[in-house]
């Protein structure tokens, strides 16, 4: 597992804040992005009970385009719960990604790197060996993904995310989310 130091985070940062300078006065350089999926959890399910990492998740993400290979894209993602230790656990995360795209005619390809702040809250049956408590922290945040215009306001978005975020007792473990939405740009 790669630990995520404060100079991973000045790097991140730096990268996205890079192509600040180069920016374009680009058509529909905004957007939001209104995404439904499916999140899988890897924290670990403990002894004796049965487990479920998966559940449905919804976002919202805002973007600013830089030019037409690059954005900038702040999000909040509700991940759901998963069923562990004869409970649950719940995950959500606001994160900040530099997006690299691939603009082909009506279709976009999309590589994301960032930094997202992860809160969880574990509440497991009480004879268990999964701790229980809330845990709050930063972790990196990997994505990749596809957008195909409707029209010159819309866009279809397909993408995969892999998020870190802190489980309480058991340090970083990702979150990974597949969604389709729906692209608004003005």
């Amino acid at each position: 597992m790669t630990k995520f130091t404060a100079p991973r985070i000045a790097a991140a940062a730096a990268l996205a804040l890079s192509g600040l300078g180069a920016q374009a006065q680009v058509a529909n350089s905004s957007y939001f992005d209104f995404k439904l999926g499916n999140s899988d959890f890897s924290a670990r399910c403990g002894n004796f009970y049965r487990c479920d990492s998966t559940d449905s998740s919804y976002g919202v993400t805002y973007g600013q385009n830089l030019n037409p290979n690059a954005a900038l894209e702040f999000s909040y993602t509700d991940f759901g719960s998963a069923v562990r230790g004869g409970g649950d656990v719940k995950a959500s995360a606001a994160s900040a990604a530099y997006v690299a795209k691939l603009p082909v005619d009506r279709v976009t390809f999309f590589g994301k790197v960032g930094v997202a702040y992860g809160w969880t809250d574990s509440r497991p049956a009480t004879f268990t060996d999964v701790p229980s408590g809330k845990d709050s922290g930063f972790g990196p945040q990997v994505g990749l993904g596809a957008s195909v215009d409707i029209n010159k306001q819309l866009a279809l978005v397909a993408q995969w995310e892999q998020t870190h975020v802190p489980f309480k007792g058991e340090g970083q473990e990702h979150i990974d989310n597949t969604t389709i939405g729906l692209r608004v740009k003005f």
